[in-house]
């Protein structure tokens, strides 16, 4: 791919100038401890190496300066202590130039502090390559300012024409990964650029086009991070299939127990649940339901696509753990004739995740009232409570009232786990599991049609009950913020 003279310069420039500041930055050995204890030793086997250096030239001249082709063993046998002496002393001294030198980073990779935030944006720039690549600078100046740990791309229109390494490519600091159009068009296509240091691995799911799957660990907190371009061009077939395979991909990331899930991308789907002035479209229901029956939040509430004409929420950002993101939004797109706004979030991974824990539900609207009472009643307060103090008092009062209410009202203890969404129920953890089951035999039966017409019943009623369960629950939650006696 040719390259202009001015963008050879500057990219050289660029380079040359951040080796010149990272040598500046680097940690100088000399005002560490290890290096004054280094010099120490080394002096202290120099002087020992003075002290018998008679020997050692005893040695060298009979052996090195005689010219003789192999050394004797008892001549190596006496002056073994400062043949030793004198191979450490060249090992330390290599080694201590080495150091000093200031070019070899004693502990490479980020420190444990670079783990306390991390951030990401994802920008649909419709092809990178256009206008001589001006949006790969406008992208390097935008990230000065926030300085995004991952920066997710889509419609690059990249090809095997394009070089990950090529000139006009290459942000500085940031590894390039991309996932282009399959048939390997100028269309379509993925990219994510990485920051160098990541600690990143890059899944294989060759089975979904125009996709990309990182896997992360930040302080033993296993992230998962896709980055997908849907086309809106889709016919309702390949949509469907589109629907299988990303079934199929959130199956396999939630199968490796993450504590952090996202899947960012330029959906092509709308749904007033994620802005409440858009409409609803068919895709945006399913996959509504798709990955609400993953426990996965939407976070994108404004619009992401803007024309003279139309408004719509279709660059979307989906997590498992929205309360740990710090800030997240919309900013407004780098070029003027991209249509596609910048969407961003910044996430906290200091939060600690809370354990599943274990609760009593008591079912009042089943007790035996009458038997409460006369329990009650009959109770003797006064001996129990005679000769204790008020605390005593109390801890006695409370646990007659548990005894009392364990024997009439119906109760049972239930474990429950934050990470799952308030209206998933047993039911429908079954009915997915049963899913994924049947769509493991399509798979292993040939992708057979009768099969394929099976999974897609279990599908439609799967994604039926997760969106009644939703429904239903905040019907429910409503009610009971509207009942007086629930306010009080």
């Amino acid at each position: 791919m040719p390259v202009s003279i001015s963008i050879w310069r500057a990219q050289i420039g660029s380079f040359l100038g951040q080796r010149a500041l990272d040598h500046r930055n680097k940690t100088k050995f000399t005002d560490t401890f290890f290096h004054y204890l280094v010099r120490s030793l080394l002096l202290v086997y120099l002087f020992d190496l003075l002290i018998n250096f008679d020997k050692v030239f005893c040695f060298i001249s009979k052996n090195i300066f005689a010219k003789k082709n192999f050394v004797t063993l008892k001549s190596m046998i006496e002056c073994k202590t400062e043949i030793l002496f004198l191979g450490y002393v060249i090992s330390v001294l290599n080694l201590t130039l080495i150091l000093l030198s200031n070019d070899v980073e004693r502990n490479p990779g980020p420190t444990k502090d670079s783990w306390s935030n991390f951030s990401f944006c994802f920008w649909n720039l419709d092809s990178i390559p256009a206008n001589n690549f001006c949006k790969v600078y406008l992208i390097e100046a935008y990230d000065l300012q926030y300085n995004f740990d991952l920066i997710c791309l889509s419609e690059t229109f990249l090809n095997s024409s394009y070089s990950s390494d090529d000139l006009a490519l290459i942000i500085n600091g940031y590894t390039l990964i991309r996932a282009d159009h399959p048939s390997d068009n100028k269309r379509g296509g993925v990219a994510i650029y990485c920051k160098d240091y990541l600690p990143i691995k890059v899944c294989d799911i060759s089975f979904i086009d125009e996709c990309l799957l990182l896997e992360m660990n930040f302080d033993n907190k296993k992230c998962f991070l896709i980055s997908l371009y849907r086309s809106p061009s889709q016919s309702s077939d390949e949509f469907n299939d589109f629907s299988v395979k990303f079934d199929k991909l959130l199956d396999y990331v939630f199968k490796q127990s993450p504590q952090l899930v996202f899947a960012v991308g330029d959906f092509n789907a709308r749904s007033n649940s994620w802005w409440s002035d858009d409409i609803n479209t068919i895709e945006g229901t399913q996959i509504e339901a798709l990955t609400s029956s993953y426990g996965l939040h939407q976070i994108i509430s404004e619009p992401t696509h803007i024309t003279p004409y139309s408004l719509s929420c279709i660059d979307l950002l989906f997590t498992n753990q929205p309360n740990m993101i710090l800030n997240s939004g919309v900013h407004p797109s780098l070029y003027e004739k991209c249509h596609h706004q910048i969407i961003f979030a910044k996430i906290s991974l200091k939060i600690d995740f809370p354990p599943p824990y274990e609760r009593t539900l008591w079912d009042y609207s089943k007790a035996d009232s009458i038997s409460i009472n006369r329990c009650i009643q009959q109770f003797d307060w006064t001996n129990a409570f005679f000769g204790k103090n008020i605390e005593e008092q109390v801890r006695c009062f409370n646990s007659t009232l548990i005894n009392i209410f364990t024997n009439y009202v119906p109760h049972k203890t239930v474990t429950f786990d934050d990470k799952d969404p308030p209206w998933i129920n047993n039911f429908i953890k079954t009915k997915l599991t049963l899913k994924n089951t049947i769509y493991r035999q399509y798979i292993m039966n040939g992708k057979k049609d009768q099969d394929l017409i099976t999974l897609e019943h279990a599908r439609r009623d799967v994604s039926n009950l997760i969106l009644k369960a939703k429904e239903d629950y905040y019907l429910r939650l409503g009610a009971k913020l509207n009942d007086p006696l629930f306010a009080k």
